[in-house]
């Protein structure tokens, strides 16, 4: 049994990343797993500063000199042991309001970066796009796990991508994709 908090990227709180969530949250508590969710959309995040003033080694669970709903991640990475980023697939990449917490994960490692929040972690991406099969459709989000797992040194769960979802409710064309994304849950351990 795993600890997972799915960090919830997409603006859309009823679409396509929503219904895979759904599935995939099925199916991870079906294996046993215990799964929370933080909507990012929900969420004050300021963008980085680029201050580098993050110190994890003094305080671990709120790492950002920025105090606001980051603080709320933070926490949730550090008392899970497996993240997902989930979110759909914006100009080969995440959305904004996503990017701007991802961004702000750079406080993780100020300070003391061999003890960080993210250490013994596992990450997943589970993402949807508009293109089925259209490799250059990902490849941003590809570039940026593997950067991403290196940095920070933690294990990785791949990059799992749902395509021909363009239009908020293309996932009830594609039953194929929620049952992928159940199935994926329910294999996580």
């Amino acid at each position: 049994m795993s600890r997972i908090l799915i960090l919830d990227g997409s603006p859309n709180a009823k679409g396509n990343t929503n219904a895979l969530i759904t599935c995939f949250t099925e199916g991870a508590k079906s294996s046993g797993n215990i799964v929370s969710r933080l909507n990012i959309r929900d969420m004050n995040i300021n963008p980085c500063v680029g201050c580098l003033g993050g110190d994890s080694a003094a305080c671990p669970l709120s790492p950002c000199c920025q105090k606001d709903d980051m603080d709320q991640i933070y926490r949730g990475i550090a008392e899970n042991d497996i993240v997902v980023f989930a979110s759909p697939i914006y100009y080969w990449n995440f959305p904004s309001q996503f990017k701007a917490a991802i961004d702000r994960m750079i406080a993780i490692v100020e300070g003391n970066p061999a003890q960080h929040i993210l250490a013994g972690k596992k990450l997943m991406l589970l993402m949807c796009c508009e293109e089925a099969h259209n490799k250059r459709n990902e490849s941003g989000v590809q570039i940026f796990y593997r950067n991403f797992l290196e940095y920070y040194g933690i294990e990785g769960l791949g990059v799992h991508v749902f395509g021909g979802m363009m239009g908020a409710d293309d996932y009830k064309k594609h039953p194929e994709a929620l049952i992928g994304s159940c199935l994926l849950g329910a294999m996580v351990k």
